[in-house]
């Protein structure tokens, strides 16, 4: 009978561990496990490219993948994966309710090719990697090359942000970004690349290129026990032993 009580203690103080590793309350800290950004171009953006000779292409070896589904009207659709966020403040350990400063997508890219009037490809304009968002200027960051030239700089900005920026209790936190635009620079680094007219690359500068959609999971971080749990599992486990080996004995 006593080993079973010792069984039942082990039993209750390793519960105690798992449930409060299952959940995570305002304030308490978390990890983050995954998530997913998508860039959905929009009709005036596509067709002010396609005025341009510019394309979206798949970039060998990144991770974004391109799709042209008719949810989105056939135009195309970015999608990669959130790899971590960062946060206000410079903090490292994210806790419930704490302000999310940027979400990084490390290893995306996807490629501005120019185009005949057939769709065929004639050569790169730019590649653009290594996306991150920015929540406080809702802006699309990434490494821009052209010409073997890199700069990291704004690509995309938006116009309004809807739902949450917080790092949420275990689960998801979704935000969305509408009307997108050029940045300025990157505009005139493909308008000087394409040798456009300026009145032209302010035109396109006007130009609603899409929403920007992010989803960021938090699993709650592993619970360290208290010290008094310690010892009741320690001392479960050394009385759950003491009666197995009287048991052997006899």
């Amino acid at each position: 009978m006593k080993f079973v009580n010792v069984l039942k203690s082990v039993a209750v103080a390793t519960a105690v561990v798992a449930a409060s590793a299952a959940s995570a309350a305002p304030g308490d800290p978390v990890t983050f496990a995954g998530g997913t950004g998508t860039l959905a171009f929009g009709v005036t953006g596509v067709s002010g490219l396609a005025t341009a000779g510019v394309a979206v292409a798949a970039l060998p070896g990144a991770t974004s993948v391109i799709t042209t589904p008719s949810t989105n009207g056939g135009r195309p659709v970015v999608t990669q994966a959130v790899t971590g966020f960062t946060l206000a403040g410079g903090d490292t350990t994210p806790n419930v309710g704490d302000q999310i400063a940027t979400l990084q997508l490390a290893g995306s890219g996807i490629k501005l090719v120019s185009v005949d009037e057939e769709g065929n490809v004639l050569g790169d304009v730019a590649t653009l990697t290594d996306f991150y968002f920015q929540v406080s200027d809702k802006t699309l960051y990434g490494t821009v090359t052209i010409d073997g030239t890199s700069t990291t700089q704004g690509i995309y900005v938006g116009t309004t942000l809807t739902g949450s920026t917080l790092v949420p209790e275990v689960g998801s936190v979704t935000n969305t970004v509408t009307g997108l635009k050029l940045s300025s620079s990157f505009a005139q680094a493909v308008g000087a690349k394409l040798n456009l007219d300026q009145g032209v690359i302010d035109f396109v500068k006007t130009l609603n290129f899409g929403t920007l959609t992010s989803v960021a999971t938090v699993a709650a971080a592993p619970a360290v026990p208290e010290p008094s749990t310690y010892a009741l599992m320690g001392l479960g486990l050394a009385g759950a032993t003491f009666v197995a080996r009287r048991r052997a004995a006899k």
